[in-house]
């Protein structure tokens, strides 16, 4: 910890999470050495409480962001440069293939050939004649790149009804978008992001399908990695024109709030009572919620609510994984193994997060969208509860009282939502036998 240096990033001054790591690796620095402040550097806006907080902690450093780039917009700002600069990246070449595409993207630049307002056109009319769902396919070497764009599109986009819902690819083998007859869902649209020496064979077989079925698609080509900063630039222009065209605000997130409310409520009840709203049991070791209007009815067992789920499913819907569970290696792989077989199943896209973080980038697709979602959140594995200083709770009470939070705001919006919350147990066991059940009602329906 002492040669540790942490970057405390929050332009409001008062992200939960961010507050709550701050909190516990100080405190653990102080009981190590007398200036902890020392270790740490503040990336907020100016006059937030994080400043307020770093000058009186003493920090090593304060950068000042611009308040009037809203956080997914900030990537080209000290949010996104300062930590790629201590990992050697580049950043000069980065700015340098930004400013290109804003001299691009310039006022006097006629919209025809402005590469931004081209992908703005392309997705905002798409949008509007009911593609709702667009597929990332990106190579190799930029695949990580698709998980800013996942943030800035479904944030951008998803409210007032309108929703692109973002499905980042991991294999194309087990991308079965279609529907009864076998053709390929006409609502996805699907982006080709690739570098120039990168193994892209599965994709130029899918590019050719798609173009013979005459399904929406744009390609991008990068000669080198830092080619990334004029796409940074690209779409954050795009997304934010975007909004023009649907006649939607590209800025705001009214709907994230919901769910920090409903965690602010569950937090609540626990200081009153001293524990949780709990949940039903539906077993010894596993409770059950399910909600929504259309489809959805009271079950008695673990494989007659996913049995449930999975009918509800229909042309045109998506399903997302919400997974507020520990991200260790085997779990991602078993949940990639159910996101695989759902998809298969009811074909329709599948998409998977982890909570909380997904909160602060889909979270606001899926509540404010034109619902089109079946919502599967599991909960588990988090019976040790790291303390928080100065709290009578940790992060295991605080992340169990978030997921509680989201269920209740995707409820308040009508969306239909399956929560499992396992109570004790290994999480490997728990996940292989949810995708074991799923497979045998797949298996059963098909068949």
């Amino acid at each position: 910890l002492e040669t540790t240096l942490f970057l405390v990033a929050s332009k409001s001054g008062g992200t939960l999470e961010t507050i709550s790591f701050f909190n516990y690796f100080y405190h653990q620095l102080s009981l190590l050495k007398d200036n902890p402040g020392a270790n740490f550097v503040a990336l907020t806006d100016p006059g937030s409480k994080l400043e307020v907080l770093a000058r009186e902690k003493h920090f090593r450093k304060i950068f000042s962001t611009p308040p009037a780039v809203g956080g997914r917009y900030s990537a080209l700002t000290c949010f996104g440069l300062l930590p790629a600069m201590l990992l050697g990246v580049p950043v000069e070449k980065i700015l340098s293939s930004a400013r290109m595409m804003v001299s691009a993207c310039g006022p006097g630049v006629p919209a025809s050939e402005n590469p931004a307002l081209k992908i703005c056109a392309f997705l905002g009319e798409k949008v509007l004649a009911g593609h709702e769902k667009q597929v990332l396919l990106l190579s190799p070497s930029i695949k990580p790149f698709a998980v800013w764009l996942e943030q800035l599109i479904a944030e951008s986009i998803g409210k007032s009804g309108y929703g692109l819902l973002p499905v980042i690819v991991e294999d194309v083998a087990a991308m079965p978008f279609h529907d009864d007859s076998g053709k390929l869902s006409q609502d996805c649209i699907y982006l080709f992001m690739s570098m120039e020496d990168d193994d892209i064979s599965n994709l130029v077989d899918l590019s050719v399908l798609l173009r013979q079925n005459r399904i929406p698609s744009a390609q991008i080509k990068l000669r080198e990695i830092t080619g990334l900063g004029q796409e940074i630039w690209r779409f954050e222009m795009a997304i934010a024109a975007a909004g023009a065209v649907l006649r939607i605000n590209p800025f705001d997130q009214p709907d994230v709030e919901a769910a920090k409310s409903g965690t602010r409520q569950a937090m609540a009840a626990r200081s009153e009572n001293g524990f949780l709203p709990e949940p039903v049991r539906l077993v010894d070791s596993l409770a059950l919620k399910i909600s929504g209007s259309r489809h959805f009815s009271q079950v008695e067992s673990l494989e007659s609510a996913l049995k449930t789920f999975i009918k509800a499913a229909q042309p045109g819907d998506y399903i997302v994984i919400m997974a507020y569970l520990p991200q260790t290696e085997f779990l991602q792989k078993s949940l990639q193994e159910l996101v695989a077989k759902l998809q298969k199943c009811c074909r329709v896209p599948v998409t998977i997060g982890f909570g909380p973080r997904f909160l602060h980038s889909t979270g606001q697709l899926h509540k404010g969208d034109g619902n089109k979602g079946l919502f599967l959140q599991l909960v588990g594995g988090l019976e040790t509860d790291l303390k928080l200083p100065g709290e009578d709770y940790g992060f295991a009470t605080l992340i169990t009282a978030q997921a509680q939070g989201d269920y209740e705001a995707l409820r308040s919006k009508d969306r239909r939502v399956l929560a499992l919350s396992w109570l004790s147990g290994e999480m490997e066991n728990a996940v292989l036998h949810l995708v074991s059940v799923v497979e045998k009602l797949c298996f059963s329906s098909n068949k």
